[in-house]
């Protein structure tokens, strides 16, 4: 807290104010006033969040909130802003499921499954508990109940290496994984292709997540968010128009439905 209202201005000028050159004399004279304590702490803790939309079939950007007052904070959470996405990353997952062959119908066990790496340490990544129901769950349903057990399960099947417990095996899939995220627009350059991907480990921004689901939306046609859709002068003469920088298909129509 103290260091709080070190950076307030009433701080600063504190030392003129009451003639002193004890830091404890001015800070005890600050908190004297628990409004203003209470203003302080209130601005500083206060959580943020934020906020973009975009059209799917042309990416233009229709409304993007980057935080709360850019006055006090010039940081923009939706593009500057990087964090794990957890589970929003299982479509990209179940994306390359259904681009190798699979269907939102096959099954596959709920339960957990442990791996081992090189030196015999155990991954074991599970769900917190385990689903009520029948003990194999379509995979439309484990996304839409955001099964870990069954998405870990998939790893296996995409890496070409059906059955195996070994953890190394499964590189081959977070590659496929972070291929796909790729393609959809997320910046997986500083992202290692683990297992682990396939859980959400990545750290992404929301306009890129944003951009990767309007794919979804857009029956797999990827295109490039765009802020400017064109400048005119005073007269309203078109002085320059931009225009999506690409539109790739980067999935199929049917995978983008499930």
């Amino acid at each position: 807290k103290d260091s709080f209202l070190e950076e307030t201005d009433r701080y600063k000028n504190g030392y003129q104010t009451y003639n002193t050159k004890i830091r404890k004399v001015v800070l005890d004279s600050l908190k004297a006033d628990t409004a203003f304590v209470d203003s302080v702490l209130k601005a500083r803790t206060r959580l943020e969040a934020s906020f973009v939309a975009i059209e799917p079939s042309n990416g233009n950007i229709l409304a993007w909130v980057g935080g709360s007052n850019y006055g006090s904070v010039q940081f923009d959470h939706v593009y500057q802003s990087r964090r794990q996405v957890g589970s929003t990353f299982k479509p990209f997952v179940y994306s390359v499921a259904i681009d190798n062959g699979f269907k939102p119908y096959h099954k596959f066990s709920k339960f957990p499954i442990s791996f081992r790496d090189r030196n015999g340490k155990v991954w074991n990544p599970k769900d917190a508990e385990v689903a009520s129901g029948p003990n194999e769950v379509p995979l439309r349903e484990a996304l839409a109940r955001s099964m870990n057990n069954v998405t870990v399960r998939l790893l296996p099947e995409l890496a070409g290496y059906p059955g195996t417990n070994k953890l190394w095996e499964l590189d081959a899939a977070a590659r496929k994984i972070k291929e796909m995220a790729s393609n959809l627009g997320v910046d997986m350059s500083r992202t290692p292709a683990y297992p682990s991907i396939a859980l959400g480990t990545a750290e992404a921004s929301l306009l890129e997540m944003t951009s990767a689901y309007t794919t979804f939306a857009n029956n797999g046609v990827h295109i490039e968010p765009i802020a400017i859709t064109r400048i005119e002068d005073k007269e309203g003469n078109v002085l320059q128009e931009y225009f999506p920088e690409y539109r790739k298909e980067v999935i199929s129509p049917e995978t983008a439905y499930m």
